[in-house]
């Protein structure tokens, strides 16, 4: 079982990209008697009841097929799941949503007979997984996330978008609609952020806690952020004007976050986050709870196919 890949392809991601593309990888993964079997999700969260079904069938390599959502769900299967370590998983993604910002920070490529020749070499890295625990109708929950978390406009960009994301025809255009739009109309949260001897109150824009780089379609909040040095990345932005924000806008996603003067940037293997107001937290793209709310972090914790 353990050389015969465990598929998870989630049909509708990026608009039926990902059937598209599973399709095509099949017939190659039958010709290079690379041994599989597929599994499809059918609603939202079925993937990581998925996860679960594969382990205990003795599978141990995992691919997800599909875009950032998918994968965290996959991510999510694993770490929730009591039957092996983490460690023992191996992870490959044929990355086919609407952003794919996880796989644009390893260079995962799109093309299937490069995706094929990538799970065939098997070159492995090791990274870091967060695990968030916050507030969801009075009852603690928790989420783990491999990519990028986000409160404060992320959050809210990313609940009005939803629907335009799963579609998968815009990309990163609509995202950067969502911004624009919505851009007049978010109220910055208060928040109150502990993370080692860091610690800091103010009315925020937003605050970006990073294990990879891109989330949103693209932006680059936490450019420095690095997936294995058992760090989180903070980037947090003081509440400043819409105008602002649109006068600054290309920062978001060049890499240059820090030049602004009210972007503010920290380490740190945890981070404890209240306020006075409601406050909401996004990671990998799913709008999840709200304060009080604690991201900790789990080191060398997600064996994955990348590159290099």
């Amino acid at each position: 079982m353990e050389k015969n890949w465990f598929v998870i392809i989630n049909p509708q991601s990026g608009g039926g990209k990902a059937l598209r593309l599973w399709k095509e990888a099949a017939i190659l993964m039958e010709k290079e008697n690379i041994p599989f079997t597929p599994v499809f999700t059918r609603a939202p969260q079925h993937a990581i009841q998925l996860v679960a079904e594969g382990i205990s069938q003795g599978f141990r390599h995992f691919i997800a097929v599909g875009g950032d959502g998918t994968i965290s769900e996959v991510v999510n299967g694993i770490f929730t799941q009591k039957a092996v370590s983490s460690q023992e998983i191996l992870l490959a993604v044929f990355p086919a949503g609407t952003g794919n910002d996880w796989a644009r920070f390893y260079k995962i490529p799109s093309k299937v007979r490069e995706l094929i020749k990538l799970i065939q070499t098997e070159k492995t890295r090791i990274q870091d997984i967060g695990k968030i625990t916050y507030q969801e109708n009075s009852e603690r929950k928790i989420r783990f996330f491999n990519n990028v978390a986000g409160m404060g406009f992320e959050a809210f960009v990313t609940e009005k978008t939803k629907d335009v994301n799963k579609a998968g025809f815009w990309g990163q255009a609509g995202y950067l609609m969502g911004v624009l739009t919505n851009l007049f109309k978010f109220e910055s949260p208060e928040l109150s952020v502990q993370a080692g001897d860091f610690s800091y109150k103010k009315t925020c824009l937003l605050l970006t806690i990073g294990l990879c780089r891109y989330n949103g379609n693209g932006m680059n909040l936490v450019p420095l952020s690095i997936p294995d040095d058992q760090l989180f990345d903070l980037t947090l932005i003081e509440k400043i004007s819409p105008w602002n924000v649109l006068r600054h806008i290309l920062k978001i996603y060049n890499g240059r976050i820090y030049r602004h003067p009210k972007a503010v940037h920290y380490r740190a293997a945890e981070v404890y986050i209240q306020s006075n107001s409601p406050a909401y937290i996004e990671a990998d793209g799913e709008v999840l709870g709200e304060v009080p709310i604690r991201v900790e972090l789990i080191p060398e914790a997600l064996k994955i196919v990348v590159p290099s």
